[in-house]
């Protein structure tokens, strides 16, 4: 029966067709409550697993931040490998330096190992990857792009085992003794341009040396199958602009014993701080 006011239903059957609206209106917007519980949940239950690989991270990078402070700002800090005249000129390779670390709870303390070269142009250092070593070997030998004449610089971190190792820098020109000695050839013996890598985890090596007219420097290493793995090498050169030192960090991290490794500049103005390299350290 019609309306005869508004031609369409009587007012019982336009009550069914608001009813029914109104069911359709409530489940749809039970369905969407449902939905977002649902995601809230997921997001929770998957936030719990990531929750512990966020607070390490925060742990590592205070351990990172603490060690950058300790040198920014300075050029003095670290066993370094002097820039040529008018420094002096060193008579044997640093020792790296430890740096304690104070870090909030959970961490107390930890430690980094600190190296540093003098003299370097802010974008001169480059990363090279180190070939592997020769056949049977632990010995390395790898070319570095810098001909005489030069001072060159090389940082590295090593992990070695239960033998001590070695590095020298040499001009291309030099006859290392054949195969690969366990001890580095006595004519580099006390010289910058050679260090002993002492057994036992993870340690620095900071190299300097001249190479003459016309010769290149040539790397050679006496580390572990697998390490190192890069290394860290520059000119020195007392002339350029916007000279400084480069910091090698080698982080122990408060997070299940890894290290992080990182390279960090000062100008010799103290006026540019730069952190120029930061990754994981694999032994």
């Amino acid at each position: 029966m019609l309306d005869p006011r508004f031609g369409g239903p009587t007012a019982p059957g336009r009550q069914r067709g608001q009813a029914l609206v109104g069911v359709m209106v409530v489940m749809v917007i039970l369905f969407a409550l449902a939905g977002a519980v649902a995601i809230g949940a997921s997001t929770l239950l998957s936030g719990r697993g990531s929750g512990t690989a966020t607070s390490d991270d925060f742990r590592l990078h205070s351990a990172v931040n603490d060690s950058v402070a300790q040198v920014a700002g300075t050029t003095t800090a670290c066993g370094g490998a002097p820039a040529p005249s008018p420094l002096p000129t060193p008579t044997s390779s640093p020792v790296p330096t430890p740096l304690n670390l104070a870090l909030p709870p959970p961490d107390s303390t930890s430690q980094t190992e600190c190296v540093r070269m003098d003299g370097v142009a802010i974008g001169a250092v480059q990363r090279l990857a180190t070939p592997p070593p020769a056949g049977g070997t632990t010995c390395r030998t790898m070319s570095l792009p810098f001909t005489g004449p030069v001072r060159v610089a090389v940082l590295l971190d090593v992990h070695m085992g239960t033998s001590d190792g070695w590095a020298y820098l040499a001009p291309d020109d030099y006859n290392p003794p054949s195969g690969c000695p366990s001890t580095p050839p006595s004519s580099f013996k006390g010289s910058p341009c050679s260090s002993t890598i002492l057994a036992g985890g993870w340690t620095q090596v900071a190299l300097t040396c001249d190479i003459a007219s016309t010769d290149t420097a040539v790397l050679r290493i006496n580390g572990t199958a697998t390490s190192p793995r890069q290394v860290f090498a520059a000119p020195q050169d007392p002339h350029a602009s916007s000279l400084g030192s480069v910091y090698l960090l080698a982080i122990q991290s408060p997070v299940a014993g890894a290290m992080e490794e990182a390279l960090f500049f000062v100008s010799n103005d103290h006026a540019t701080n730069r952190l120029q390299y930061e990754a994981p350290l694999a032994p």
